[in-house]
């Protein structure tokens, strides 16, 4: 049966139902979509000449950074163990603890750099001076306590390959030693407080196993001064240290 001629809308499809609504499609938006799709689908298909293999566990595409708790068994060497009532310069001091933190921000996958900071209080020396007065004599004990603080700058390259159990490492570093004697002056004519600052550096070598380091450090620490002791000249004094030291890494 005939319903009347076609209504064709330009650049869409034809109805020839004048009281059914249409939804009009231009045949030029038709064309596009299915080239649209057509490119799509070839790309899905492509296999990529350079497959992304995953990270390993840990590791990021970019550098980032650590923080490290570290403690540590510090050996005094030079002045700082010659016995305080035989030597000229010596302060009588054992082995103590060091306590300290750093950021370590990697510029890569081995070589990184840290601010740090750390304390060492060395073992106290324990002595005795005589204490005379019109009436009596005697023996009074005396401590000596001396301690270091430190804030320093460590560059650091590591070995392995990054994300790897067991990584060794190699360190150098710079910065502020605070060096403090809290006791008495030779032959106790004195007590003192008394700090000195000086330039220290140090040398590492360890190894990272997982979230925790490992590492020997050799603390280099140089300085004159008339501060600690009387004296008409400015004496120098030696205050290196051998550190064992262990650490918690924290990734940020």
């Amino acid at each position: 049966m005939y319903n009347g001629p076609e209504r064709i809308d330009r650049g869409g499809i034809a109805s020839r139902d004048p009281g059914r609504k249409v939804v009009l499609i231009p045949m030029r938006a038709l064309v596009i979509l299915g080239l649209v799709a057509m490119a799509v689908s070839a790309s899905a298909q492509s296999p990529s000449s350079d497959p992304i293999e995953p990270l390993p566990d840990g590791q990021s595409s970019r550098p980032g950074s650590d923080v490290v708790l570290e403690i540590g068994l510090a050996m005094p060497t030079g002045d700082l163990t010659d016995d305080f009532d035989t030597s000229e310069l010596g302060f009588g001091a054992g082995n103590g603890f060091e306590l300290g933190f750093r950021w370590r921000l990697h510029l890569g996958d081995r070589f990184s750099v840290s601010p740090s900071f750390h304390f060492t209080d060395y073992d106290d020396f324990d002595g005795f001076y005589l204490e005379e007065s019109e009436t009596k004599s005697e023996l009074v004990a005396a401590a000596g306590k001396t301690s270091v603080y430190s804030f320093g700058l460590e560059a650091r390259y590591a070995l392995g390959e990054p994300g790897s159990f067991w990584r060794p490492f190699a360190a150098v570093g710079a910065g502020l030693d605070r060096n403090r004697l809290h006791g008495w002056r030779k032959e106790f004519t004195e007590a003192v407080d008394l700090s000195v600052n000086s330039l220290g550096l140090n040398a590492r070598l360890g190894v990272r196993l997982d979230q925790f380091e490992l590492s020997a450090v050799y603390r280099y620490s140089r300085f004159s001064t008339r501060r600690f002791f009387e004296s008409d000249e400015s004496p120098d004094y030696v205050w290196d240290a051998v550190v064992v030291r262990a650490g918690w890494v924290m990734s940020l």
